[in-house]
C-alpha cells in the first residue's frame, strides 16, 4: 500500500494539552471538610494509576484501559465537587469575592462540558474507522471455513483500497483548519493557566473540593487529547504540572506525570504516539494487507487458512484486537457520558445557588448530551 498507516492519516495530528498550575493543600480546610478525604482518596488512586496492574505489567498509559481507570478518578472527584455544592451557599453572602469563584467554575464547567463533546466525537470517528477494519475482516473470514478464495480475496483487496481513500479524503479536509482536538487542547491548556494565576484567591474560600476536580479533569483529559491525537509529523508535548509539595497528594501525581511525559517522549521519537489499541490495530491491520496483496501476486487460489499459515494468523490476531479496541472504546465512551451528567447537574446545582439578582443565563447553552451505549 502506498499508505504506510490506514489509521495515521485517519485523524489530524495534534499537540496535547500543555498547561501549568499549582495545587496548594488545604484550600478551603476550614470551611469544606470533605477535601482532606478527597486528597486522600486521590492520593491512593494516582499512585494505582502510575503503576501498572499485576495481571498487566505491560500497560501503556495511553491505552483505553488506562484511560477507563483514569476516568474513573476524574469522575469520583467531580462526584465529590457536586456534593460539595450544597455547603457553599453560606459563602457565597461572605464576600463578593465568593460570586467570582462562581463565575469561574460556571466558566470552567462548560468549557469541561465542550470537552467531552469533542472527546465523544473522536471515540466516533474511532468506532467509524474500527468498524471499516471489521468489514474487511467479515470479507474473509468465515467460521467454517478452511480456505479463502481468491474472488473474497479480490474484495477484500478493493474495501482495503476505500478504506484508504476515505480515510486520505478525511485528512485532506482535516489538514486545512485547525482540528476540534486541536483546539480543545488549546482550551484546557488555558484552564490550567488560569487555574495557576488565581490560585492566591481560592485559598481557604471554601471552594476547595471544586479547584481539586477541575485539576484532576484537566489533567486526565490532556492525556486523553494525546492519545487519539493520530498520526502525522507534529510531536506531542506534555508540559510539566507544578504542583505545591504541601499537597498530600503531590508526589503520586507528580510521579503519574512524569511516567506519562516519559512514554510519550520515547514514543514520539519515531512517530506521534497515540492510543495504544489504535496503534496495534494498525500495525495487524498493515499486516494483513500485506498478506492478503502477497496471496493475489502467488496466484496460488484457494488460499488454506491452516492455523500455521501466515494468513490465518494474521487475521486471528487482527481479530483479537478489534475486539479489544471495541470494547475499550464503549468503556471511555460510558465514562464521558457519565462524567459530562456530572457536570451538567453540577452546573445546575451551581445556578441554583446563585445570586437570584443576576443576568447569568440558567441554561447551559445548548449542548447535545452524548448518548450512552445500550
Amino acid at each position: 500500500m502506498a499508505s504506510s498507516s490506514m489509521f495515521s492519516s485517519l485523524l489530524q495530528s495534534l499537540p496535547s494539552s500543555k498547561f501549568s498550575f499549582r495545587v496548594t493543600s488545604g484550600i478551603g480546610t476550614f470551611y469544606n471538610p470533605v477535601l482532606g478525604l478527597l486528597e486522600s482518596k486521590l492520593a491512593n488512586q494516582l499512585e494505582l494509576l502510575t503503576r501498572p496492574p499485576s495481571d498487566h505489567q505491560d500497560l501503556s498509559y495511553l491505552s483505553a484501559r488506562w484511560l477507563h481507570n483514569a476516568m474513573s478518578t476524574v469522575i469520583f472527584a467531580n462526584s465529590n465537587a457536586k456534593t460539595s455544592i450544597v455547603d457553599l451557599q453560606n459563602a457565597l453572602s461572605d464576600s463578593g469575592s465568593y460570586c467570582k469563584w462562581l463565575d469561574e467554575c460556571l466558566d470552567d464547567n462548560i468549557r469541561v462540558l465542550d470537552t467531552c463533546l469533542i472527546l465523544q466525537e473522536s471515540l466516533s470517528c474511532s468506532k467509524l474507522h474500527l468498524s471499516y477494519v471489521k468489514a474487511i475482516l467479515g470479507t474473509l473470514m468465515h467460521p467454517a471455513d478452511k480456505q479463502v478464495s481468491k474472488a473474497r480475496l479480490l474484495r477484500a483487496a478493493h474495501a482495503v483500497s476505500q478504506c484508504v481513500k476515505l480515510a486520505q479524503q478525511k485528512n485532506t479536509e482535516m489538514g486545512s483548519k485547525r482540528s476540534k482536538l486541536e483546539t480543545c487542547g488549546s482550551v484546557l491548556r488555558r484552564m490550567g493557566e488560569k487555574l495557576y494565576s488565581l490560585e492566591d484567591q481560592y485559598k481557604g474560600n471554601g471552594w476547595g473540593v471544586m479547584y481539586v476536580a477541575h485539576m484532576i479533569t484537566i489533567f486526565v483529559c490532556g492525556v486523553m487529547v494525546t492519545a487519539f491525537s493520530v498520526g502525522g509529523p507534529k510531536k506531542a508535548n506534555m508540559s510539566t504540572i507544578s504542583i505545591s509539595s504541601q499537597s498530600n497528594w503531590w508526589l503520586a501525581l507528580s510521579a503519574l506525570q512524569q511516567r506519562i511525559k516519559e512514554e510519550v517522549e520515547t514514543k514520539r521519537i519515531q512517530k506521534m504516539p497515540y492510543l495504544e489499541e489504535l496503534e496495534k490495530m494498525d500495525s495487524l491491520f498493515i499486516c494483513l494487507t500485506q498478506r492478503i496483496t502477497q496471496a493475489l501476486e502467488d496466484g496460488l487460489f484457494p488460499v488454506l487458512l491452516d492455523e500455521e499459515k501466515p494468513m490465518k494468523k494474521a487475521m486471528g490476531d487482527l481479530q483479537r484486537c478489534v475486539d479489544e479496541l471495541g470494547h475499550g472504546l464503549a468503556k471511555l465512551e460510558q465514562d464521558i457520558t457519565e462524567l459530562y451528567q456530572e457536570l451538567v447537574t453540577s452546573r445546575m446545582m451551581l445556578l441554583d445557588i446563585y445570586p437570584k439578582s443576576s443576568a447569568i443565563p440558567r441554561v447551559y447553552l445548548e449542548l447535545d448530551e452524548p448518548k450512552r451505549q445500550n
